[in-house]
């Protein structure tokens, strides 16, 4: 792909806009979202690699990149920020079931968003950062979990010892009567993950910086990108204040679509700052003897895994909605399907795997089947089919603006996204010289695959 400027703004665009579509419109519900997030911005991170090295098959040297960005945003997707978002209005609930609170500074609101989303882009930013630019040998990696236990527990003592840096309103008693103040118990919780996440993001990041500044790079943008948009995107919420003329707005969903559309800024933004350094490139030439496992430790699996999840997720979703919408109750019928799907999703990953290995030590060393040909209607089958067509809450009654204003929003996002990946994505001719002589060179490979040794150079 030529680098031009207006490539490179598209490309960010189309990783922003569908981000957005996604975390607005189609994402699992509460917790646990993280894995098809991951997913998709993975995914497309891997795409551009592809685009941008015409030399390069798909999934590219670029290796564990999906893998990280999974786990990455698996674990910032066990955070939640429902509390945060009603601080930010203004209001600390009691008992937000019977809408009993009582006035907090928006501010409070604004820095607990902040650091929520600090974590949720960090963790991923950090893994990335480490497969890019770090050693990753067994102690290094002992040592980064220790380090990060031990950040999450020096905050859970600090909670304990100084609860009232953390717990809003902690003097006035509150949450010693956790009868009179049953939401208490869901701050004393909440603020325990948030700051632990904290804790433990920061003693990686001042150990990542002393190993290593270039990972800056990377930790930087993507952390600061989803923590601005997760804490200046919350003012939104304030349309919702009881008595706003816009108050029949789903500004939640709206603060939603901002922070995946500023989370997938950060990151694609960040794609170009390190591939105009040259680190992509670089990255890639230290994988250039990587054995198989590593593609499918690194892809496949991760693959397989949030497909399976995100498929479940959304048959569960279309059995709870057919019930609140219809009436008829089949949500047990739709639970045990969603668990049929990843049942089929691992027959077909055993098959895949199984093909690979055939053809590893029988086809000469082939590795053609650790590769997808044309992954780009791959990407936009996984995006549309599971982000859009899955998209069950769009069956409604009536229609009306209101009801549909999600929809509309992601399924616009969606469509002028797929429009600007038709100028981002490889032209069929780009680089084709260069995929032919690769491909004549992994076909008959020098060394014996079949006995683990490593990939021949390309």
């Amino acid at each position: 792909m030529v680098h031009d400027k207006r490539r490179k703004v598209l490309s960010v665009l189309v990783g922003a806009l569908a981000s957005g579509a996604y975390w607005a419109g189609v994402r699992p519900s509460g917790y646990g979202c993280g894995p098809s997030l991951g997913l998709l911005l993975g995914f497309y991170w891997l795409l551009l690699v592809y685009y941008t090295q015409p030399e390069s098959r798909f999934p590219t040297r670029n290796l564990y990149v999906l893998l990280v960005f999974v786990i990455g945003f698996s674990i910032g997707g066990t955070q939640g920020y429902g509390q945060y978002n009603q601080w930010i209005k203004g209001m600390f609930h009691y008992d937000i079931a019977n809408n009993i609170f009582i006035d907090i500074s928006p501010a409070v609101g604004f820095l607990h968003l902040f650091t929520c989303g600090l974590t949720w882009g960090g963790f991923p930013a950090l893994l990335l950062a480490w497969i890019m630019y770090c050693k990753n040998d067994a102690i290094e990696w002992v040592t980064r979990v220790a380090l990060a236990l031990g950040g999450y527990f020096v905050v859970q003592l600090l909670l304990q010892v100084f609860p009232q840096l953390f717990l809003p309103f902690y003097n006035t008693g509150i949450y010693s009567d956790l009868g009179g103040c049953p939401d208490c118990q869901r701050t004393i919780d909440t603020a325990g993950n948030t700051w632990g996440y904290f804790g433990a993001f920061m003693f990686l990041v001042i150990y990542t910086l002393l190993r290593n500044k270039q990972a800056m790079r990377i930790i930087l943008p993507i952390s600061l990108g989803f923590a601005i948009t997760f804490g200046f995107g919350g003012f939104l919420h304030r349309g919702n204040i009881p008595g706003s003329p816009l108050e029949f707005l789903p500004w939640w969903k709206f603060w939603e679509f901002t922070c995946g559309f500023g989370g997938g800024l950060s990151v694609f933004i960040t794609f170009w700052l390190v591939n105009q350094a040259g680190d992509i490139k670089r990255n890639m030439q230290c994988h250039e003897h990587a054995k198989p496992v590593a593609h499918v430790a690194g892809f496949w699996i991760p693959l397989f895994v949030a497909v399976g999840e995100l498929g479940r997720d959304r048959l569960y979703q279309a059995g709870k909605l057919l019930f609140k919408v219809y009436g008829i109750d089949h949500r047990d019928a739709f639970q045990y399907a969603g668990y049929a799907f990843i049942a089929v999703v691992v027959l077909l990953f055993l098959w895949k795997l199984r093909v690979q290995v055939r053809d590893i030590k029988l086809m000469a060393g082939s590795l053609d089947s650790l590769f997808i040909t044309n992954p780009t209607p791959v990407f936009v089958g996984i995006y549309v089919g599971f982000y859009e067509l899955a998209y069950l809450s769009w069956i409604r009654a009536p229609f009306t603006l209101l009801t549909f204003t999600i929809p509309i929003l992601t399924a616009s996002s969606v469509i002028l996204s797929l429009i600007l990946l038709q100028f981002v994505k490889r032209s069929p001719g780009e680089g084709l010289e260069a995929g032919n002589t690769m491909i004549k060179e992994e076909r008959h490979p020098t060394p014996n695959i079949a006995e683990g040794r490593d990939f021949p150079s390309k």
